[in-house]
């Protein structure tokens, strides 16, 4: 399947409009990303950009007083949304044939949206509902623990206390997710990005006719570190589990503007479960110490972390962790072979070959780099291709990926925490002893 053509364009209203036309896509792919998220929340609104994103997805008056799903039900659409630590996403599929109205569906939700009082009380049982199911995760106090340790603002700090969400549901009046939407939802502020086959010059035509008398754009506020420094390891006691769950956190000041930022993908590859990785092989095939190895990036406006999640035995806590920790330091050394290298690279080939049959996978890739480059966007902001990524890692050198692990995998901001049934003394010396 060939490149997406991809445009970009910013109407005068100051929203980002991305166009990623595929000519023989079935489907068309509507999202919008707005810059708002758990990071903007305080001790005493925890949980509103949750909830406010359930009663957007039902916020359209289009939908004539019913659930939005069952409006777009005779079309056959699928709606749903999301909420992260830095944007909000909603989005909507169908047919080419219903282009128009979900359009229509999705920038009224994502500019002003309908607070519905009725709504909202619908929403507040299922927000609780999914927040309970949430709560039975068994790693959930693990990641408190960790929040505090990695974070700074308050919002991520408790993103993970349940409790605290639950009890302040009840307190999130109408008034207050309304002033929030005004306050982040809307120009300046919002990425609308279309996928598919459709007519672009009709399109741009009507969003731009819809946006025209929008608000000036949200002032909101960027923080210039969210990440807290130092090395830091902390225990969490978990009586109900037999095994020990272990988390090696790194950040990194890593951003899209950095055209080697797609070489994570690259580096994921060395330390997940696949074929390839060498950490796996350590400690599965060799030691017979695990099972399989969690692994999640996140890069945002603020910059990137690396989560690396590990179960084993609570006896074999110290073998794990010097195991894990060398292995890093031998990559961050240049101390892997050029076949390992050059296997890590073919993987990403194949998976890159598989992402790229898949229209959703383009909103994705160029979505992100607007939305978390939307405090600086200029003319000579970066923003690269799916191509252009896969042509860079076909062609960056052993040394120059040694290099990059340098830059994401900095010691001196590792955090390791982990749970179990007793905590592992000497840890933290051992650890400091291990990285220095």
């Amino acid at each position: 399947m060939s490149e997406c053509c991809h445009e970009m364009h910013i109407t005068k209203s100051k929203f980002i409009i991305l166009f990623n036309y595929r000519k023989n896509a079935k489907t068309v792919l509507i999202e919008s990303y707005i810059n708002n998220g758990t990071v903007d929340e305080k001790t005493d609104t925890l949980g509103i950009s949750h909830l406010l994103e359930h009663v957007c997805v039902d916020g359209w008056k289009g939908c004539k007083n019913k659930s939005c799903s069952k409006h777009f039900k005779p079309q056959g659409a699928i709606i749903n949304a999301s909420t992260g630590q830095t944007y909000i996403n909603y989005w909507i599929k169908g047919l080419p044939e219903f282009t128009g109205e979900m359009l229509d569906y999705i920038l009224a939700i994502s500019t002003n949206p309908d607070v519905n009082v009725s709504r909202l009380k619908k929403e507040k049982i299922a927000v609780e509902n999914e927040l309970k199911i949430h709560e039975q995760h068994p790693q959930i106090g693990l990641y408190g623990v960790l929040n505090h340790m990695l974070f700074l603002p308050e919002g991520l700090q408790e993103q993970d206390n349940i409790q605290a969400q639950i009890d302040l549901l009840p307190k999130l009046t109408p008034k207050m997710l309304r002033t929030w939407a005004k306050d982040y939802y809307g120009s300046g502020n919002t990425v609308i990005s279309i996928t598919g086959n459709f007519n672009r010059t009709k399109l741009l035509k009507k969003i731009k006719t819809k946006l025209q008398k929008e608000p000036q754009p949200r002032i909101r506020p960027y923080y210039k570190n969210i990440f807290k420094a130092g090395i830091d390891v902390k225990y969490h006691k978990n009586k109900h589990i037999d095994n020990s769950t272990i988390f090696f956190a790194f950040w990194s000041p890593l951003f899209f503007k950095d055209e080697e930022i797609y070489f994570i993908e690259l580096f994921k590859e060395l330390i997940n479960t696949g074929t390839t990785s060498l950490l796996f092989d350590i400690l599965r095939e060799q030691k017979n110490l695990i099972y399989n190895i969690q692994l999640d990036s996140y890069t945002m406006p603020y910059g990137s972390y690396l989560l690396i999640e590990i179960s084993c035995k609570n006896k074999h806590i110290k073998e794990v962790v010097t195991e894990t920790l060398n292995l890093l330091k031998k990559l961050a050394g240049n101390k892997f072979t050029k076949q390992d290298f050059e296997a890590v690279k073919r993987s990403y080939i194949i998976g890159y070959h598989q992402d790229a049959k898949n229209n959703d996978y383009y909103s994705t890739h160029y979505a992100e780099q607007y939305i978390n480059q939307l405090f600086n966007l200029t003319e000579n902001t970066i923003i690269v291709s799916p191509k252009q990524v896969l042509e860079s890692i076909k062609k960056v050198r052993k040394q120059e990926f040694a290099a990059f692990i340098n830059k994401l995998i900095i010691f001196s901001n590792l955090k390791v925490a982990y749970q179990g049934k007793k905590e592992e003394p000497g840890l933290f010396d051992m650890i400091t002893k291990l990285i220095s």
